[in-house]
C-alpha cells in the first residue's frame, strides 16, 4: 500500500481530474496507511526498549482509527491523573506521567526552624526556607538520592547566617566540600546538581 495522490485536473471544472467518490477513496486509503505506521513506529519502539508494553497498550488505546468513511476516537484508558510526554532525554520516546509531575513549575515551600538541615529528594523543585534567628548550616548530601539535574533554592529568613555546605565528597563551585554563605537575611542561593556529587551555587553570597 502507498500513498495515493488525488488528481486535481488541468483547470478548474475541467472534467479530467478524480471525481468525489474516487478522491474520497483515496484519502481513506491514505489515513489507513498512516495509522498503520503509526502502529509498526510504537511497535518498534516497545522492541528496542525505548517504551514500557504498559504505556504503549495505553496509547494505542488513545490513538483514533478510521471506519469506513468515518474517524472515530477509540475511548481512552489513560488516566485522568496523566498525561503524555516525548522524553528528548530518552531519546523523545513517548511516555505517560503523572500530571503532578508538572506541579514541579510551582515553587512549594520547606520551612526549616532549626540550625541544621539536610536536603533530600522532596527538596527539588522546591525552596528551602531557614528561619532560625542562630546560625545554620544546609547540608548537600552525597549520593544520588538526588537526580542531576534538580534544582533547590534555599533562603534564609531568619537572622542567623545560613551557611549551605557539600558533604564530604561533593563538590560546590569545583571546591570538595566547598560551602557558600548566604550574604543577609531575605536572601537566598540557587543549587544545581550538574554531575554526580557535584553542584554549582549561584545567588547572594557574603
Amino acid at each position: 500500500m502507498t500513498f495515493q495522490t488525488i488528481n486535481l485536473g488541468s483547470a478548474p471544472n475541467d472534467g479530467t481530474g478524480d471525481d468525489l467518490r474516487t478522491a474520497g477513496g483515496k484519502i481513506n486509503t491514505n489515513f489507513d496507511l498512516l495509522f498503520s505506521k503509526v502502529d509498526i513506529d510504537l511497535a518498534t519502539t516497545e522492541a528496542a526498549g525505548l517504551m514500557s508494553a504498559a504505556d504503549k497498550a495505553k496509547l494505542d488505546i488513545a490513538l483514533t482509527e478510521t471506519s469506513g468513511e468515518e474517524l472515530t476516537a477509540k475511548a481512552a484508558s489513560v488516566a485522568a491523573d496523566e498525561v503524555l510526554i516525548f522524553d528528548s532525554e530518552d531519546g523523545n520516546a513517548p511516555k505517560l506521567v503523572p500530571a503532578g509531575t508538572f506541579a514541579a513549575a510551582l515553587l512549594a515551600q520547606n520551612a526549616q526552624t532549626g540550625t541544621a538541615y539536610t536536603l533530600g529528594a522532596d527538596d527539588v523543585g522546591r525552596g528551602v526556607t531557614m528561619a532560625s534567628d542562630a546560625a545554620n548550616t544546609v547540608t548537600i548530601p552525597a549520593g544520588d538520592a538526588i537526580p542531576v539535574g534538580a534544582v533547590i533554592n534555599v533562603v534564609q529568613t531568619g537572622t542567623g547566617v545560613t551557611t549551605v555546605a557539600g558533604a564530604a565528597g561533593v563538590s560546590v563551585n569545583g571546591a570538595d566540600a566547598g560551602s557558600v554563605t548566604i550574604a543577609a537575611q531575605w536572601q537566598g542561593v540557587s543549587l544545581w546538581k550538574v554531575g554526580a556529587d557535584a553542584w554549582v551555587a549561584s545567588g547572594a553570597f557574603a
